[in-house]
């Protein structure tokens, strides 16, 4: 559960120091939801994962 915590905080401190790098190169603000998105499906991923392995 600490690696998954971790994991959360290294991307959200990745967001929040590209996103104004994004912003002055395109003018647009990246969607936190790709960030939250992603996250999930690596979760769903490493349960499969875990699953199969068993």
């Amino acid at each position: 559960m600490q690696t998954e915590t971790k994991s959360a905080k290294v991307k959200k401190d990745l967001y929040e120091r590209i996103r104004p790098e994004v912003y002055k190169a395109t003018g647009v603000f990246p969607s936190i939801g790709e960030f939250i998105n992603q996250a999930i499906q690596e979760k769903l991923d490493s349960l499969k994962t875990k699953t199969k392995s068993k």
